[in-house]
């Protein structure tokens, strides 16, 4: 062979491998993950949680380690790949329902502030029918139809490849709901870090799809530990029975409850030295020898934890879940502000932060408040007269002396309307 047909035939290799790797980098999977990356950069940067991909506030771009949630959708998008019959549309279309699970749990994030769980799916049926005819229209051109030309598309003489194909997901989703204590207790172990005090914050580290599953094996746990106790009508009746007796004996008259992180009682010390009387004399005057103190059932980032005692009246044994808060789903659970919403009191929360940590709007909805106010700057398009102000040294923590104060005044009036309802605020 001479030396032009010797570089003839290198070349023609060189070209084969460099077609070989091109094909193997740049396909309809590896731009299935760049579209991954690129979607949580969006949603991050609209408010949404953390994805794969997130901007931090340097402006760099940064990665999550979700990679069980990456292999997840990996897996499902080369099983739709699989499935469906083949045409022009094929990459793109084995990518439609997966964007759709995204971006509706994406969405409700971002007008609720809370992470979506399995269990809500019951909810849709009582959704569509408060939707205008407008919402709905959308929902059936941006859902309804992609997903019906979705399965309209799959290839059902594929039946071995269709049944073989969806066992793994049929087996991660069996453990969840027939071995729910272990399924949890192994991704405990195995996954990023759990939180306990923040749905989204757990979300951002394992991902959307692996946190569905761990909270509904979390829920499965809850139902198999509660099971003996539950006697809904007799619970209703009860509730009812308390509502009576502090209608008639509480003479309508408000009551306020403060929660304080990290506060405490200097005089427990005693062998402290305090320079002067650390109670302010208005505080003496309405309290006097009236004090007494409680054990706060956690030390340090388990705030929900101390607010669920008091306001439900038992124990906050984390049986349930790492926090009790996590385990409400918004059905009334008649603690303290629902037995007195009962009674006759209107009920209103003012929380100083963000409604995404501890389950917070479920779990307040569950509690009994009517009402519940966030800072506008935490709670974007939800009404509230709450504002953070100034947070100068606080790195965006509320004062509170600004919500002591804000709240005073919007209550000032609903106390001198003598002929409305007592309030529990």
């Amino acid at each position: 062979m001479n030396i032009k047909g010797l570089a003839s035939v290198i070349s023609t290799n060189t070209r084969t491998v460099v077609n070989r790797v091109g094909h193997l980098l740049f396909n309809r999977y590896t731009a299935f993950l760049l579209g991954v990356f690129v979607y949580s950069l969006i949603i991050n940067l609209q408010g949404g949680p953390r994805g794969v991909a997130f901007v931090k506030t340097d402006g760099i771009v940064a990665f999550n380690k979700q990679y069980f949630e990456l292999t997840l959708l990996l897996y499902l998008y080369c099983y739709f790949n699989m499935i469906l019959r083949p045409s022009r549309w094929q990459a793109l279309l084995a990518a439609v329902p997966l964007l759709l699970a995204y971006l509706g749990q994406d969405i409700y994030f971002l007008m609720y502030s809370n992470v979506f769980r399995i269990c809500q799916l019951s909810e849709i049926p009582e959704l569509l029918t408060v939707l205008s005819y407008k919402v709905i229209l959308l929902l059936i051109i941006t859902v309804i139809l992609p997903l019906s030309y979705f399965f309209w598309s799959i290839h059902y003489r594929k039946f071995v490849v269709i049944i073989v194909g969806i066992l793994p997901l049929l087996l991660l989703i069996g453990a969840v709901e027939f071995c729910p204590e272990r399924y949890a207790a192994t991704y405990s172990a195995v996954g990023e870090e759990i939180v306990f005090w923040s749905d989204a914050v757990s979300a951002e580290n394992n991902g959307r799809f692996m946190m569905l599953l761990f909270r509904e094996a979390e829920r499965k746990n809850s139902l198999a530990k509660t099971e003996a106790f539950r006697d809904r009508p007799k619970y209703e009746q009860q509730a009812q029975q308390m509502a009576q007796w502090i209608h008639t004996h509480s003479g309508n008259r408000n009551v306020h409850l403060v929660v304080l992180e990290s506060f405490l009682d200097p005089t427990l010390f005693r062998g402290a030295k305090l320079t002067k009387d650390p109670f302010h004399k208005s505080f003496k005057k309405i309290f006097g020898n009236k004090m007494g103190f409680s054990m706060s059932p956690v030390v340090g980032g388990g705030t929900s934890q101390a607010e669920f005692e008091v306001l439900c009246g038992v124990p906050a044994f984390q049986e349930l879940a790492g926090a009790e808060f996590n385990s409400f789903t918004g059905s009334q659970a008649y603690c303290l502000p629902g037995i007195l919403q009962l009674s006759g009191y209107r009920t209103m929360a003012s929380n100083a932060y963000k409604p995404s940590f501890f389950n917070t709007p479920k779990g307040y909805k569950g509690m009994g408040f009517a009402q519940m106010y966030f800072p506008k700057e935490y709670a974007k398009d939800k009404n509230s007269y709450l504002s953070i102000g100034d947070t100068t040294g606080e790195d965006g923590y509320m004062f509170d002396s600004t919500l002591f104060s804000q709240n005073l005044e919007f209550i000032t009036p609903l106390i001198k309307d003598n002929t409305g309802l007592p309030l529990f605020n």
